[in-house]
């Protein structure tokens, strides 16, 4: 940092000087005085990449609440991923990890995807292994989703039965790598107007089944039809 510095009061529109020391204050744990010093060079030049994607995986991974913000790294990180012609892996990364830190999954998973294809060796069995762990929070984000509402639903009036477990499952199941067609056979099992709580516990059942055991790795063609145990909540 210091060499830095000394670099800056020289050169203080240096927009490379501003990136590294930005990027060896991140590594100390100066996530503030970094998240500057990477404006500051995007200020001089808002094209510079590798500025873009430190302040992305700052905003996306910072060890400090305060700091990340999902919402901003994904801006970033989109911006890199389009200057670079979505050619680079890192740029899709820290997209990746961006959606992850806004709680999108979904296009966390699929853009985690594209960076397990784009690599080779050693590289692709880490980002492999990276993809296992934003499917297992998918996974556990729907199953805990699915509990929730199973210990809800005698707040729930019976006639908002079925559209509340409707909603979810078109929020939390239709998403990259699970059955699509879980969606479509709880709606249609949730046709009746009116549900008692314990048809749509077996309903949860089946799905918070299914769900968990989905393969880590998503899988796009697999079809799982979701019916009620025998109709018979258990």
């Amino acid at each position: 940092v210091a060499d830095f510095d000394r670099l800056l009061k020289i050169r203080p529109n240096d927009a490379m000087a501003l990136n590294n020391r930005g990027f060896n204050r991140q590594r100390l744990g100066q996530y503030r005085e970094a998240l500057a010093d990477y404006d500051a060079a995007l200020k001089l030049n808002d094209k510079y990449v590798m500025a873009l994607q430190n302040k992305a995986w700052l905003l996306a991974t910072c060890p400090d609440d305060s700091i990340r913000n999902g919402g901003q790294a994904f801006q970033a990180a989109k911006t890199a991923c389009e200057l670079r012609e979505w050619k680079d892996f890192t740029d899709i990364k820290a997209l990746a990890a961006s959606y992850a830190e806004a709680k999108d999954f979904k296009n966390a998973v699929k853009f985690q995807e594209k960076v397990v294809e784009m690599t080779t060796g050693d590289q692709k069995t880490t980002e492999q292994e990276i993809l296992n762990k934003v499917n297992q929070k998918l996974t556990d984000m729907v199953a805990d989703s699915l509990n929730t509402l199973h210990s809800k639903l005698d707040e729930i009036p019976p006639q908002n039965l079925a559209y509340a477990v409707s909603v979810l499952m078109d929020k939390f199941l239709t998403v990259s790598g699970r059955p699509s067609n879980i969606t479509a056979s709880a709606n249609v099992t949730l046709g009746s107007s009116e549900m008692s709580p314990d048809q749509v516990r077996s309903i949860l059942k089946g799905a918070t089944k299914e769900v968990k055991k989905q393969p880590t790795k998503a899988s796009k063609d697999k079809v799982v039809d979701i019916s009620p145990n025998d109709n018979k909540a258990k």
